[in-house]
């Protein structure tokens, strides 16, 4: 199970790099085409960046999920018993698996409305917003099953309660 989810950490890391050099070189094309070459600039550029921008961090906050690389406060974690660190855990991971499900719940009702309502950006593309919202409750549906992950380690006694590291 733990080759799973190690493998979807994988594939979030290299669709992230791939989001984030695309949303680079829109970037740098849309400087040189303004300013070497002088027009007016390409109208979409900019949304197509905000968009993968979006999913890149979105997507950035499942993988630092399971990775334990979230940003803690060491100075109270550290003065907690073993047994302290468990119940701080779980009570970590329940609440982030509420805030989590919830996401996922309303921004599957901002998705929808988007598609009724036929919502477009203002350029050339006409990109339909519900692209750009969907990256909430997608995101968040991988951020769940990272907690849920955690959550049967932690249970099962298999979960290392130390920070982790977004080396790897």
């Amino acid at each position: 199970m733990n080759r799973f989810f190690d493998a979807l950490d994988t594939l979030i890391g290299w669709i992230t790099a791939g989001l984030l050099a695309v949303a680079y070189v829109l970037s740098v094309y849309s400087v040189f085409e303004r300013y070497v070459i002088g027009g007016a600039g390409t109208d979409w550029i900019w949304e197509v960046v905000v968009f993968g921008m979006v999913w890149a961090i979105l997507l950035s906050v499942a993988r630092i999920e399971h990775r334990r690389a979230h940003i803690r406060m060491d100075v109270v974690w550290r003065r907690f018993s073993d047994r302290g660190k468990v119940r701080a855990e779980y009570v970590s991971l329940l609440l982030g698996l509420a805030i989590s499900v919830f996401l996922v719940y309303a921004g599957w009702f901002v998705v929808d409305d988007a598609m009724r309502w036929d919502e477009r950006t203002d350029s050339s593309l006409r990109l339909p917003f519900w692209v750009y919202y969907l990256a909430l409750s997608s995101c968040f549906s991988v951020h769940v099953l990272f907690v849920v992950h955690r959550l049967v380690r932690l249970y099962r006694g298999t979960l290392e309660l130390e920070t982790g590291d977004l080396v790897n």
